[in-house]
């Protein structure tokens, strides 16, 4: 596994002449991915349901945005979502 690095990203964005603040939406992380010559993606959400929390991850093709695995865990409260995502 290899992290792009925030210094990477910024320099993309700037390519893209997007400031380097630039909110990464999924259409822009792949294009920043396929940019840095990242073949793939991790993305994650964390959505409040009832008192808790879920927390998602999806791997996804920089070239093709398909997902190619999901991953969810259940957290029943702040305090629990370091543990979720472990």
């Amino acid at each position: 596994v290899q992290v792009v690095r925030p210094a990477e990203v910024a320099d993309a964005l700037r390519r893209m002449t997007l400031p380097t603040a630039t909110r990464l939406d999924d259409r822009t992380a792949r294009d920043v991915a396929t940019r840095v010559g990242a073949p793939l993606l991790l993305t994650g959400r964390v959505t409040a349901v009832g008192g808790g929390f879920l927390v998602s991850a999806e791997l996804v093709s920089a070239d093709s945005g398909l997902t190619l695995a999901t991953a969810q865990q259940g957290a029943r409260g702040a305090d629990d979502l370091l543990g979720a995502v472990d």
